[in-house]
């Protein structure tokens, strides 16, 4: 048996809903089964990423923080319902700005407060950037998270279906997890409403030329900096934030260095 808390990756690398991950679980007693089912594969899969857990003989048991030495309880599922986004996937936001996530790193896209007020389609259109092939559609559902609650037709929200170990994911980038589209359909009874294909995209009359100019690799990551980092807040809920800046100290000096000298002289852009 061991720890969750024994490993570096899960105390400092991996989060949930902008949260450090194992203090979401600390601070969340009343997690429903998605919720957990989300939490435990987005805890695998980064375990299993880094080569830190034998698939044939350790498994996790979310009740008491541990890994055990049996799989007789959460193991790892390749293909899972539910999902956090996976590390590899959020490597790859990391180094690359486009035009469409603001002229800075992609990841910034996905790190606004969860259930927070904006638009949902900018973070759609940019990870679509990152995928060969994709489709963004609109669907209504029976809510998740609001027992009962079925979503309207004027409420629909836009999820980027994209094909992840050979299956079909619903991208959903305000709860920052992704679902198996057949189980979600079937699970929540989801109808999709609208549908933009990647041929759409690529080819429709007025589509291609906005759609490449919106994932154009563009960096102004210093203006970016100087509109946000002086308005995050310490907390728990901005960790992710926090841990993002932290990377990108590392993948964009040059842009650090002239956000520092434009703040010391007073000199920001907003």
């Amino acid at each position: 048996m061991k720890s969750l808390y024994d490993y570096e990756l899960l105390l400092h690398d991996v989060f949930h809903r902008n949260w450090h991950i194992l203090t979401y679980l600390e601070e969340h007693k009343a997690l429903d089964a998605l919720e957990k089912e989300c939490i435990s594969n987005t805890i695998m899969d980064a375990l299993v990423y880094k080569g830190l857990i034998d698939l044939e003989k350790q498994s996790l048991d979310l009740e008491h923080f541990c890994i055990v030495e049996d799989v007789k309880h959460f193991c790892y599922q390749k293909t899972p319902h539910v999902t956090g986004f996976p590390l590899w996937l959020k490597e790859q936001l990391r180094k690359k700005s486009l035009s469409c996530s603001c002229s800075a790193p992609a990841i910034f896209m996905f790190i606004n407060p969860c259930g927070g007020n904006y638009c949902l389609y900018d973070p759609c259109i940019t990870l679509s950037a990152f995928f060969s092939d994709f489709s963004l559609d609109d669907y209504i559902y029976d809510s998740p998270t609001r027992k009962g609650y079925r979503l309207r037709k004027e409420e629909a929200r836009p999820f980027l279906e994209v094909r992840i170990n050979g299956v079909s994911y619903l991208m959903d980038v305000l709860l920052k997890r992704m679902y198996q589209k057949e189980w979600f359909i079937k699970t929540y009874h989801a109808c999709r409403v609208y549908t933009r294909s990647k041929t759409e995209f690529y080819m429709k009359e007025g589509c291609k030329e906005q759609y490449f100019a919106d994932i154009q690799e563009k960096n102004n990551f210093a203006s970016y900096l100087s509109m946000k980092v002086p308005f995050i807040l310490p907390s728990p809920a901005n960790s992710e934030v926090l841990y993002e800046l932290e990377m990108s100290k590392v993948l964009f000096p040059e842009d650090w260095d002239k956000y520092e000298k434009e703040k010391i002289n007073g000199n920001l852009f907003f």
